[in-house]
């Protein structure tokens, strides 16, 4: 596998990939964690299951922490 450095772009397509209603956007970007609250509250707006909501949030805030890494500097590397 090969690997490049980041772009503004990559994060741009990366959270729009991610359909994930704007308050529990605001909630996991405020507090830089996903806790049972967040997912809890999740659910209530979809029904969904709480593992596969948990993984969806891990994933959003991975790209988080990596574009805040980003925007200070440090070298984040994507896949071709």
């Amino acid at each position: 596998m090969f690997y490049r450095e980041a772009t503004e772009k990559d994060f741009e397509e990366q959270f729009q990939q991610f359909d994930i209603p704007d308050e529990i956007k605001s909630m996991i970007l405020g507090q830089k964690k996903v806790d049972g609250k967040i997912v809890q509250a999740y659910r209530n707006l979809t029904g969904e299951g709480m593992m596969s909501l948990r993984n969806r949030c891990n994933r959003f805030l991975a790209i988080v922490k990596a574009y805040d890494d980003f925007t200070n500097g440090k070298k984040v590397y994507t896949d071709y």
